[in-house]
């Protein structure tokens, strides 16, 4: 049973063009990666955490914050998916000024 939710009073055959996909045992509206799934996870996990640094302007308290995660979580995934963020409080004018 398929169940169908669209905007609007009526659903159109564009609609339902998610179908096509039954009869052909693939589906064509989601291109799913060729990769094993832990490989999968991790891009799909990176993804948010790289959107969420770039929303907080690098702000790694503001991107945890954003992704409901605490620092120190956030600081592991960076360092596992090698992502380099500039140094907060070099960004405020360096240490000592």
């Amino acid at each position: 049973m398929i169940a169908v939710m669209v905007r609007g009073e009526y659903v159109h055959a564009t609609d339902l063009a998610f179908l096509e996909g039954e009869r052909s045992g693939i589906d064509p509206v989601i291109d799913w990666p060729d990769e094993d799934l832990p490989s999968a996870l991790a891009r799909l996990e990176e993804m948010p955490v790289r959107r969420a640094l770039a929303h907080s302007n690098d702000n790694r308290t503001d991107a945890a914050r954003r992704l409901n995660v605490n620092r120190q979580l956030l600081y592991a995934k960076l360092k596992r998916y090698g992502i380099e963020v500039a140094d907060e409080k070099n960004i405020e004018g360096g240490e000592g000024e």
